[in-house]
């Protein structure tokens, strides 16, 4: 995927096309409003991804987390 995002390690079996699918035109972007792909809330499995992978300093996972508690 082009995102900066990792894709969640439990998911990756579902994006697998996605992610080997050559960027252009030809390429679409999709929304999961209904829950197919990911249960749930989204940006949780993201935001743990993010953290357990390391790429999510203390600070900003705190600040984060507030903001996802605050407006999500």
């Amino acid at each position: 995927m082009s995102s900066d995002l990792p894709t969640p390690t439990v998911y990756r079996h579902v994006t697998r096309e996605i992610d080997r699918a050559a960027p252009g035109p030809a390429s679409i972007a999709f929304f999961d409003f209904d829950g197919t792909l990911i249960y749930g809330f989204s940006i949780a499995s993201v935001f743990r991804e993010r953290v357990l992978s390391g790429k999510l300093g203390p600070r900003e996972a705190i600040t984060q987390f507030f903001g996802m508690i605050t407006h999500g």
